[in-house]
């Protein structure tokens, strides 16, 4: 594996980590939040449940496309899509939270903001390991996948951990952090 490969990968792993840490900073932080605006843990399950059945239609469309186009362009796609819902969800709490959003749309607009994730962020994890299967021998790839799969573990083990040091800030404040470090790491990625 070249130098570079090994740089982008580290690139790559970065964001990895940030979409794995941001799904879990979700899971601790809409629950409070959810009770605070009156929205049932019903409706908090459904939030998520229209997300990861979105994401199971349209990941493979991605995984599709990025043979097309490239695999970087789906992964920038990815990564800047769930920059976006993320930041659409801090915004959603935050305005909420606020009471400059009415309780009533609370809801809709978080359902909504997890739907671009799916729509758009989905495309991150089939482009990504297309990334490496491209840029790695045979018996390289199993250690290289492992690598990605290690990044999304990680970054979910400590989600929570910044959830609970960025929630001084406000329940939105954890969220904006994750999709800053997804722009970052998207940045960096287009520079290959």
């Amino acid at each position: 594996m070249t130098a570079s490969h090994r740089r982008s990968f580290r690139i790559l792993f970065v964001g990895l980590v940030c979409v794995g840490m941001g799904q879990s900073i979700l899971f601790s932080t809409l629950p409070p939040a959810a009770r605070e605006f009156g929205i049932t843990p019903f409706e908090v399950s459904t939030v998520f449940a229209v997300s990861a059945t979105l994401w199971i239609f349209v990941s493979p469309w991605w995984g599709r496309r990025s043979d097309v186009v490239g695999r970087r362009p789906i992964i920038l796609t990815g990564l800047l899509g769930y920059a976006l819902s993320m930041t659409l969800v801090g915004i959603t709490i935050s305005l909420g939270q606020s009471r400059l959003l009415p309780a009533v749309l609370v809801y809709p607009c978080l359902v909504g903001s997890r739907a671009i994730f799916a729509l758009l962020g989905s495309g991150t994890g089939p482009a990504s390991q297309a990334y490496v299967a491209d840029r790695t021998t045979h018996a390289e790839r199993a250690a290289a996948v492992a690598f990605l799969n290690a990044a999304m573990g990680l970054g979910e083990t400590i989600g929570p951990g910044f959830a609970s040091l960025l929630a001084g800030f406000g329940l939105g404040a954890p969220l904006y952090f994750a999709a800053g470090v997804a722009v970052a790491s998207a940045g960096l990625l287009g520079t290959f």
